[in-house]
């Protein structure tokens, strides 16, 4: 009885039948998988990048004097370890100088002033194996950042005009804080203020 039960499976699979449950489990459609993953535009260089937000402003050169917004985070732990958005202040650089780690001159260069990017930086175009800061960075750490490129200075007065505008900045936070800012303050604007200030600034009146 054994022989004949086993001798009727080998019947019925040869023959073709497949029982109704395993039947619809092969012809059933799949669900297709959707990837969450960005689409990253991957350069000569390895570093990786995709465009949160293209910006309609002016585009860097070599020599132009930027101010970015950004925040970085190590890639593999996703350990956020600078942001100048929570200091308040942009950070200020000029482009193609070697003064910031290879993947920002690379990366920062091709965007649009009002553009947010965010860029995945390969060690090698980072502090490839510097300890940086006692370990908060790492050797060999590839860094994510997102960056908002908020304005792009070109020409012979484009670190005077961003480096008197930090200054202005942290002159008008403490304002109040001592009675000499004020004349501080004054001097600045005097001197630099028709190079940084649009004419509608209240401290242009």
């Amino acid at each position: 009885m054994f022989r004949a039960a086993i001798a009727s499976l080998v019947f019925l699979r040869s023959s073709g039948f497949v029982a109704p449950a395993a039947r619809l489990s092969a012809t059933a459609p799949r669900a297709e998988a959707v990837s969450t993953e960005p689409e990253w535009e991957v350069t000569m260089s390895g570093l990786k990048f995709v465009d949160d937000k293209v910006g309609d402003g002016e585009q860097p050169e070599k020599g132009s004097i930027v101010r970015v917004e950004y925040t970085g985070w190590l890639a593999a732990s996703d350990f956020k370890f600078d942001s100048s958005v929570d200091r308040g202040v942009p950070f200020t650089f000029e482009i193609g100088k070697g003064n910031v780690i290879p993947g920002w001159d690379e990366g920062v260069s091709t965007m649009r002033v009002g553009g947010k990017r965010t860029m995945l930086i390969p060690s090698r175009l980072a502090y490839g194996e510097e300890n940086i800061a006692g370990g908060l960075i790492p050797p060999n750490s590839d860094l994510r950042f997102e960056c908002e490129l908020v304005e792009c200075n070109t020409g012979a007065l484009a670190g005077m005009a961003v480096g008197a505008k930090d200054q202005i900045t942290g002159l008008t936070g403490a304002f109040g804080a001592n009675p000499f800012t004020f004349f501080a303050l004054l001097l600045v604007v005097t001197i630099v203020g028709p190079y940084v200030l649009p004419e509608d600034s209240p401290l242009m009146k």
